[in-house]
């Protein structure tokens, strides 16, 4: 058995390790992390997992209108029509994180150029941000935000598949070594 000094450099070598081995997969994937956030707003998913609101129907950005529950309709009508589209950009299709969204849950889409296109990620060595610089990003995040709905950030499903598809791997094969 070594002295307490020996055990805590073994442990701190050991967490540095990882540590700058996580920094490197977060790094070498900002690609993935971005597809998941986008997947999960386009299932109407905010960074807790949870369902968007308000839904369209009960959006006061209506309220302008002269007719508010006909606008909302209409402009529900107007997303159903493009679903396909919506759900053509989901990146990992293939595994589905999130249940489909209802017709009257937004999924943020928002022309693209003006809000999904623009998604950045930006890396440091012990955390990751990611944001829009896209003109309605403002306008988005403060809206959802205001409900208690964060959307940048993965969810825990999200998470829990970026960990076991990109950072178990990556820990594991630093084990091996």
């Amino acid at each position: 058995m070594g002295t307490i000094k020996a055990i805590k450099e073994k442990y701190e070598n050991a967490y540095n390790q990882i540590g700058g081995t996580l920094s490197k997969v977060v790094s070498d994937n900002r690609d993935v992390l971005l597809d998941l956030n986008r997947d999960q707003l386009l299932y109407g998913r905010d960074a807790k997992g949870e369902v968007l609101t308000p839904e369209y129907t009960n959006d006061p950005y209506f309220d302008k209108f002269k007719n508010p529950t006909k606008a909302a309709s209409n402009y529900k009508k107007m997303k159903r029509a493009s679903e396909d589209f919506h759900y053509g950009m989901i990146r990992y299709s293939g595994v589905q994180l999130f249940p489909n969204k209802n017709d009257d849950t937004p999924n943020l889409i928002v022309n693209g150029s003006r809000f999904m296109n623009h998604l950045f990620i930006n890396t440091g060595s012990d955390q990751y941000e990611i944001g829009s610089t896209g003109i309605a990003a403002d306008d988005i995040q403060k809206k959802y935000e205001g409900y208690g709905h964060p959307i940048f950030g993965l969810a825990p499903a999200s998470k829990k598949y970026f960990y076991f598809g990109w950072v178990r791997p990556a820990i594991l094969k630093l084990y091996k070594k």
